[in-house]
């Protein structure tokens, strides 16, 4: 949601005990990053694809991909929202080959796409390889890439298409300034507020400050979104991008990664809250995700249990909140697995004010300490 918190498998069953309850608390991790996303928290994921994606290298060859950040590659064609990227985009870089080979080098995949290269190399030193852009963006911005596991990273720029009226803002702004950053009244997205959340995890207690850089209308789908650039001061900008037409509040992020690289999702979009509807309403999202080369299901049922109610948090008192609760399972091999409960708060006019994540026994908690709006 919005606010954004192996053993080895017996051979011919299942999994062992120990990877089913390693399964049973990763899903909290992927709950807890879309929270995040619903309310100026910081992540717990890193929902944001101009930060960079990773990407690979393979073959019999030995080579080093050569060239510092923002000057080691090379980048032709045009690149835009909804378009297909053709033989034109494309992106050379300069490696250093020691002994010959096969070769393959690719970029993670980022806004939908994603560069590659494959071939021989017959001779040794520098050279120039060509990798071919596949796939098609998905939203406007800026999004880096980085070929294999090297210190070179290159930035791609996506415009709107031609058949929207989308702000094509990176991470510095630009774009079509949101119209109405109060629109979307239980998550307010006014660019320069901030949000001071107090984090109750494994044990730890700790604050972090969030502040909105960035707020930007974009096309994706052909829905507008409104683009989220913040930054907690502690893990750099992260972007996300919200709807909340006919009440219906709808998040995506693409290329979430846990901050100890065990778990990825190539794109998450969930429906976080829905504000026009009785008490006891029940839906369901379904994210695919991968732990440690596993690919999961993990499922949320959420149920609205409160409308206009009162909650106290950190010594304030919020009138007007929806709470929403979502029961968390993760499907593998065709074992549904209960995985937590979580509780959400989301208070008119702030956003969300509290998420209480139980699993196994255990609880966490982020709770908002203090909050301007401009």
């Amino acid at each position: 949601m919005l606010n954004r918190g192996n053993a080895q498998p017996k051979k011919n069953i299942f999994v062992t005990k120990r990877n089913f309850m390693m399964m049973k608390l990763k899903p909290v991790a992927v709950l807890i990053s879309i929270v995040c996303l619903f309310a100026a928290c910081t992540k717990e994921y890193s929902f944001e694809g101009s930060l960079g994606s990773g990407g690979s290298t393979g073959g019999t060859a030995h080579f080093t991909i050569t060239g510092a950040t923002g000057s080691c590659a090379a980048i032709s064609g045009n690149y835009k929202a909804n378009v297909a990227l053709s033989d034109s985009n494309t992106v050379a870089i300069t490696v250093y080959v020691d002994s010959i080979g096969t070769y393959i080098i690719s970029t993670g995949t980022s806004d939908g796409i994603s560069f590659s290269a494959s071939g021989t190399f017959a001779g040794t030193g520098a050279q120039t390889i060509i990798l071919n852009g596949q796939g098609t963006p998905v939203a406007s911005g800026i999004f880096n890439f980085t070929p294999g596991n090297s210190g070179c990273t290159f930035s791609i720029t996506v415009t709107g298409d031609s058949n929207n009226s989308g702000g094509t803002g990176g991470n510095n702004g630009g774009g079509t300034t949101t119209t109405d950053c109060k629109a979307c009244a239980y998550t307010p997205t006014c660019q320069g507020s901030t949000y001071v959340q107090v984090y109750s995890l494994n044990g730890t207690t700790s604050e972090r400050t969030t502040t909105y850089k960035s707020v930007t209308d974009t096309s994706i789908g052909g829905a507008t979104y409104k683009k989220i650039v913040s930054n907690d001061g502690m893990s750099g900008d992260v972007a996300s991008y919200l709807n909340c037409d006919n009440g219906i509040y709808t998040q995506i992020a693409y290329n979430a990664t846990s901050l100890t690289g065990s778990a990825s999702a190539t794109m998450i979009k969930q429906i976080g809250l829905k504000v026009n509807v009785p008490v006891g309403t029940t839906w369901t999202d379904n994210i695919n995700a991968s732990y440690n080369g596993i690919t999961v299901t993990n499922t949320y049922k959420h149920t609205i249990k409160g409308i206009g109610i009162s909650k106290t948090v950190e010594g304030v008192t919020y009138n007007d909140v929806i709470q929403v609760e979502v029961e968390i399972t993760t499907e593998y091999n065709g074992i549904s697995i209960p995985s937590g409960i979580a509780e959400y708060y989301f208070a008119k006019g702030v956003g969300t004010i509290e998420t209480d994540i139980t699993n196994n026994g255990s609880t966490s908690s982020i709770s908002l300490k203090s909050y301007n709006i401009p």
